[in-house]
């Protein structure tokens, strides 16, 4: 079964923290970031900072979490 890469990337930090908040909002142009709201909020991620453009790889997000 299908499942668009931004719901994988969000699967794989709940499955490594569970208690951890995961919200999933719908961009525009391709857009995709992961940004961490915590004491300090950082972008963790943004596939447009890539040259060329490219999505998280499996463990990539969780391992910057760590």
């Amino acid at each position: 079964m299908y499942k668009p890469k931004a719901q994988v990337v969000g699967d794989e930090i709940l499955e490594v923290f569970p208690n951890a908040e995961v919200i999933l909002e719908v961009g525009h142009g391709g857009q995709f970031d992961v940004i961490y709201e915590g004491d300090s909020p950082e972008l963790l991620f943004s596939k447009e900072s890539f040259h060329p453009p490219r999505f998280p790889e499996s463990g990539e997000i969780v391992n910057k979490l760590k």
